[in-house]
């Protein structure tokens, strides 16, 4: 078959590649659709928050059809269309059972450590899919994984209703989707990003506000909408210095924040003693556990349509050339390849 595949450190290439062989106990899957993620670049830069090894297929966020199954595999057939969740954990560690696998120490994170979805057919073991309703589409799909992050940022740090506002720092995918998982629950939103195109996207997806940092101060924003307290809960997904900085300086006192974006490696100053004078609640998160099903569920029956986050197209054999554009942020939100 025919796979983007890194071999090394920036090498990269679309090409022959083996075909995936099931055991029993497997199922094999047509990618239909697959996202390019901002931790492929890490990927290829050799660079990762676990271990990894090349050669690898990345492709992490994903969708697919169902077209053949291992004799052990009940749950699925040909045919089914599906998704699939990025991280596997042992499930016997103490992190495992605490119900936190995606913090697992031995995890495998699938598009990693596991070959993934940018090519034409990929294995996958049945515990990790789910099956996606008629009306969730395959691109829609395929936006599961970075939507299942933004919803678990909400749910597994107090949840969200229409008595809240929820500021939301970054207009990326998980910003976006953040911003629509939230009002969809019914919070009013506020969107903290410079880009305009996507202050668009973060309207159409349901911001109540949308703040350019650049031209306005966010906090005095977010104060004026809640009598001078600040926001309820405070979702950081951009992951760049000033970003990360400014999420303590947002939420009211006994106000929640969940950290999503990644930033490995570097220090940034902080006042942490707002943490207590203040009692703020805060979540560093990896992964979403537990919320696919969920999600999945949100998605068919809430009637958000979260496809704008997908700014541009292309066939799986321009996937070279959606990688190029995909590495140019300001241009871009999410970049889809797809495998007809």
């Amino acid at each position: 078959m025919k796979g983007f595949v890194i071999t090394a450190p920036n090498e990269y290439a679309y090409q022959d590649f083996p075909d995936p062989v099931i055991s029993d106990d497997e199922v094999l899957i047509k990618s239909r659709a697959s996202g390019i993620c901002h931790s492929d670049y890490e990927l290829i830069s050799g660079q990762y928050i676990i271990p990894f090894t090349y050669p690898v297929i990345p492709g992490h966020e994903w969708s697919g059809e169902v077209v053949d199954v291992g004799r052990n595999v009940t749950r699925f057939k040909a045919g089914d269309r599906v998704v699939g969740e990025c991280v596997i954990g042992c499930g016997a560690c103490p992190i495992c059972q605490s119900g936190n696998f995606t913090n697992c120490p031995t995890s495998d994170h699938f598009g990693f450590t596991i070959n993934g979805a940018h090519a034409e057919y990929l294995k996958a073991k049945p515990e990790w899919l789910h099956k996606l309703p008629d009306a969730v589409s395959y691109k829609q799909g395929a936006l599961i994984e970075p939507f299942s992050v933004a919803y678990h940022a909400i749910v597994a740090n107090g949840g969200t209703d229409a008595s809240e506002v929820v500021a939301v720092l970054g207009g990326g995918p998980i910003g976006q989707a953040a911003v629509a998982a939230a009002s969809g629950m019914g919070a009013r939103v506020v969107l903290i990003e410079p880009l305009a195109h996507r202050q668009e996207i973060g309207k159409k997806l349901g911001a109540t506000t949308v703040v350019d940092p650049t031209s306005a101060d966010a906090v005095e924003v977010v104060k004026e909408m809640t009598g001078g307290f600040g926001a309820d809960l405070v979702i950081e997904s951009a992951g760049v210095d000033a970003s990360l900085a400014s999420a303590f300086n947002l939420p009211r006192n006994n106000g929640r924040i969940s950290f999503v974006g990644i930033n490995i490696g570097k220090v940034i100053p902080v006042e942490l003693g707002k943490i207590q004078a203040r009692g703020l609640q805060v979540k560093g998160m990896v992964g979403s556990p537990y919320v696919w099903e969920r999600c999945i569920a949100f998605l068919a029956h809430s009637g958000k349509d979260i496809s704008p986050i997908v700014t541009h197209e292309f066939k799986l054999d321009e996937v070279e050339d959606a990688f190029t554009l995909a590495s140019k942020r300001s241009e871009c939100i999410k970049v889809m390849v797809f495998n007809d």
